[in-house]
């Protein structure tokens, strides 16, 4: 899926919950830029006006002002698309200002590593393609299910679980076998032609493979999930692989 499609489901999500302005922060990096130009793009799509959208410089650690000017700006969405570290700090200082949104996506909320702030994680929305409820009819490399088996043989003493970015990983290995076997060779027109012969019959651990005639990934959708207290990560849109109901608003934090 292309970074500019990236947050269709999230904002598709948030307009159906409700939400009418966006706050959309993102660092002065390529991916992270690229995530909110397609963010603000996406949020047109579903009636959501972008009332504040501000970049800031990588690496920077005070997220204080930034925050404040979102809440003041009226956002009833919080969409910051930076890595890990910014958001985990982003979270922290939510909390010590008492600067609360009822919709907060943060697209590496779904990972490990940010999931062990606890607590505070907890009503976060985020995205995933690698869930127990989130199982593809896979006809290419391992189910989800022989991953999660084949990982945890190969990477007993791994500090974190395998989460999306492992299984794009590992899905963009299992995809490149499939088309290395289709083109019988590996020089570019073949892999090329390969390549657009398997578009719409793959389906690898991390979702249905298709492809328009640039290149440009069409399928691979990023389910949304929510932060829930006493049940994790849980998928809440689409519909059909959902298995909660969204909590929106988000309670405050003396609330939870």
């Amino acid at each position: 899926m292309p970074v500019s499609a990236m947050l269709r489901a999230p904002m598709a999500l948030a307009g159906k919950l409700g939400v009418k302005k966006a706050a959309i922060l993102y660092s002065d990096e390529p991916f992270p830029a690229g995530l909110a130009d397609g963010g603000r793009a996406q949020a047109a799509k579903n009636g959501i006006e972008v009332v504040l959208y501000e970049k800031y410089p990588k690496g920077q650690k005070d997220f204080s002002t930034l925050l404040q000017k979102a809440k003041a700006a009226g956002a009833d969405a919080l969409v910051p698309t930076s890595y890990e570290g910014d958001l985990i700090s982003m979270t922290r200082q939510m909390k010590q200002l008492d600067i609360n949104f009822p919709y907060t996506f943060m697209v590496y909320a779904s990972t490990p590593q940010f999931q062990a702030i606890g607590a505070d994680s907890n009503y976060i929305f985020s995205h995933t393609n690698y869930h127990p409820a989130i199982n593809w009819k896979v006809n290419a490399g391992l189910t989800r299910e022989q991953f999660a088996k084949a990982y945890d043989t190969l990477f007993p003493k791994a500090e974190f679980p395998p989460d999306f970015q492992t299984a794009l990983t590992y899905g963009a290995g299992a995809l490149t076998e499939e088309i290395i076997r289709k083109a019988g060779a590996t020089d570019a027109a073949a892999l090329k032609q390969a390549s657009m012969d398997l578009s719409d019959k793959v389906t690898v651990m991390a979702g249905p493979y298709a492809i328009d005639e640039t290149g440009k990934q069409l399928q691979m959708p990023f389910p949304v999930v929510q932060l829930l207290p006493g049940k994790g990560m849980v998928p809440v849109y689409p519909e059909d692989v959902a298995v909660e109901k969204a909590v929106y608003p988000a309670p405050a934090w003396n609330k939870r």
